[in-house]
């Protein structure tokens, strides 16, 4: 596994993505009423949900009709994974992520990143094949610990991600 894969990853409970507010980090009080799981990707540095939570298998509307791909999905469940990203210094770090099929991305309560990646999202011969050049973010990291706390939401196929930074210079 790449030196510079994020290794250390703990998982909530799933629950229902659509009686969550996606782009809003989890309340503290709520953080702390969940138990957390500690899970380790799997090489190449894949955490794949599936493994510890049971997958959604539901038809999205767009599979059959793509002009609906933007509609909420009955059935998506969702997880958060945190990580904690130390920094010798205030700093922007590039990282790179895949995930499936939908991925809300918090650094330290505030988010920078919502998208999907769900097989026929982008385009209706889209696979939504996980790998971690899929996107990429730009994480603007404060001098000490830092949370990382991804909302992967699922619909069928497959519910994963991944998250590798270009370099550890700096951060451990």
């Amino acid at each position: 596994m790449p030196a510079t894969t994020i290794t250390k990853w703990s998982l909530s409970p799933s629950m229902d993505a659509l009686e969550r507010d996606l782009e809003r980090p989890l309340l503290k009080s709520e953080a702390h009423s969940m138990t957390w799981q500690e899970v380790s990707p799997e090489p190449p540095g894949f955490v794949v949900i599936s493994r510890y939570r049971k997958a959604p298998d539901i038809t999205p509307t767009f599979a059959r009709d793509f002009s609906k791909r933007l509609e909420p999905q009955k059935g998506m469940q969702l997880v958060y994974a945190r990580t904690t990203i130390v920094s010798d210094q205030d700093q922007v770090k590039k990282l790179n992520m895949g995930y499936s099929d939908d991925v809300s991305l918090f650094l330290n309560d505030r988010i920078l990143y919502r998208g999907r990646s769900a097989q026929r999202f982008r385009d209706p011969g889209f696979l939504g094949i996980v790998n971690a050049e899929n996107d990429a973010v730009y994480l603007p990291l404060k001098k000490g610990p830092n949370e990382l706390v991804l909302a992967v939401s699922e619909l069928t196929g497959g519910w994963g991600f991944i998250c590798r930074f270009d370099d550890m210079d700096g951060i451990h």
